[in-house]
């Protein structure tokens, strides 16, 4: 058995070691610092309220210096007041956070969202609501540089965002009786919404960049930009003027205009046109102007004429069921090439300048396939079928004027195969059959190959690997009745 005073030793050995290894009982000397971190360090940004953002006469909230703003609760404003005004009193930058929440004025507010002063600051703006002002709902005229990402303006008596130079993304625009979106030069609008929103739902300065737009239902002009402007997979629908306005050197690919009550699709000179739809516009589809490059376009069901074109070029372009003309191209230097014209209501193709028309099919057109009322055309393997479908005659192809030149297409089961009124014409190795009230009808003082009529031409069959000619003629111009 261990003797007792050996346990007692043991014990008190034990406590020993405890106390050693426990540290100090008593604090360090000096006041004590807390461990938690600041509310700077957990909410660094500066919350917009009276105290930290008090107002003016014009405004109901003022913001003076650069840095980071957030709101906290919805905002109502009803004096002739901005809602939010950014007036610094140094150079810098202002982010402003809706945080979800809204701004709303009242009759006779100013704007919702504004810019003054001196100074122009850098405004980025994002998430949340502007609406019900009697000025503009976003007004950043002024600003040196805009953002706005995820915004939403709603009847505000003005515009709905007005800037001068920077990009706008995620935003809509809706019931804003002056319009929707409007920017300066160099601007990039992507992925926004004009809906029923005063005359022209998103207008932009020169050189600016629009991507995945829309405007719908606006009393005028639903898509309006300037020069060496670039439009992509943009929409224009139920708009009170033109659908798409672009000026000139613009670029448009995929863009979409439908039951607008002007054209669908207007576009000034030096402009290129790549997969655009125009569809059920009260006017035109495409009006366009000189120098211009079409390509892969359709207008179909449109008011008046499917495409007009001034010394342009279009390629693998479709008109169809227009109450006018398919294509119409004047000026000089025109070329359309493996276009499709049907079922419009007058011509198919119609030039009234010098074009070179090439690989088209033109089909039951209620006038001519193709119609050529100036100098200088040239017609060349093209497929004309069908046409004369309303009340006048017509012909595969139709040409007045002097020197055009015919070759190398297929018109049948038109009233007229080929139809030449004008003189000096040439027409070499075309074939016609089926006309209803003749293939051919030249009139004097023109040049043609010999016309061989192989309609009732007996010729053997052939099963091998060889045969003798069978055309009736060697000549290398013969057009050819079949």
């Amino acid at each position: 058995m261990p003797h007792p005073f050996r346990l007692a030793i043991a014990a008190l050995a034990a406590m020993l070691a405890t106390i050693a290894f426990a540290g100090p009982l008593n604090p360090p000397a000096g006041p004590v610092a807390p461990t938690a971190k600041p509310l700077a360090e957990i909410e660094p940004r500066i919350a917009i309220n009276a105290i930290n953002t008090p107002g003016d006469a014009n405004s109901f909230y003022r913001i003076t210096q650069p840095g980071s703003y957030y709101l906290a609760a919805n905002v109502s404003v009803g004096t002739i007041e901005h809602g939010i005004q950014i007036d610094l009193n140094t150079d810098g930058l202002v982010t402003i956070d809706l945080n979800g929440f809204s701004v709303t004025g009242a009759e006779g507010t100013l704007n919702g969202i504004d810019v003054d002063g001196p100074f122009k600051p850098r405004v980025v703006l994002r998430n949340g609501f502007v609406m019900s002002f009697g000025g503009n709902g976003v007004d950043l005229v002024g600003a040196e540089s805009v953002t706005i990402e995820k915004v939403e303006t709603a009847r505000n008596s003005g515009k709905g965002f007005v800037i001068d130079t920077g990009s706008i993304a995620d935003c809509k625009a809706q019931f804003n009786s002056g319009g929707g979106f409007q920017t300066g030069v160099n601007s990039q609008i992507s992925n926004c919404l004009a809906l029923t929103t005063g005359p022209v739902g998103i207008k932009t300065g020169n050189h600016s960049i629009l991507v995945d737009c829309t405007a719908k239902g606006t009393t005028d002009t639903g898509i309006e930009c300037g020069s060496f402007c670039v439009l992509n997979r943009c929409t224009a629908e139920s708009c009170g003027g033109y659908g798409i306005s672009a000026g000139s050197s613009a670029s448009l690919t995929d863009c979409t205009a439908t039951s607008n009550a002007a054209a669908g699709i207007g576009t000034n000179a030096g402009s290129t046109l790549i997969g655009c739809t125009a569809a059920n516009n009260t006017k035109w589809g495409f009006s366009g102007a000189s120098f211009s490059v079409y390509q892969n376009c359709t207008a179909s069901n449109n008011g008046f004429t499917g495409f007009i074109a001034s010394a342009s070029q279009m390629s693998e372009c479709v008109a169809n069921g227009n109450s006018l003309e398919g294509f119409v191209l004047s000026g000089l230097s025109n070329s359309i090439s493996k276009c499709t014209a049907t079922s419009n209501r007058g011509n198919g193709i119609v030039s009234t300048g010098g074009t070179l028309i090439v690989d088209c099919v033109s089909s039951f057109n209620f006038k001519h396939g193709i119609y050529v009322t100036f100098q200088g055309n040239t017609i060349r393997g093209n497929s004309c079928s069908g046409n004369g479908q309303g009340t006048d005659p017509g012909a595969g192809i139709c040409t007045e004027d002097l020197a055009n030149r015919i070759e190398d297409n297929i018109c049948k089961d038109n009233d007229y195969g080929i139809r030449v009124l004008g003189s000096r014409t040439t027409i070499v190795r075309n074939s016609c059959f089926g006309n209803t009230t003749t293939n051919w009808s030249i009139a004097a003082n023109n040049s043609y190959g010999p016309i061989i009529d192989r309609s009732a031409a007996a010729a053997p069959a052939v099963n091998g690997n060889a045969a003798a000619a069978a055309l009736g003629s060697t000549d290398p111009n013969a057009n050819f009745t079949n």
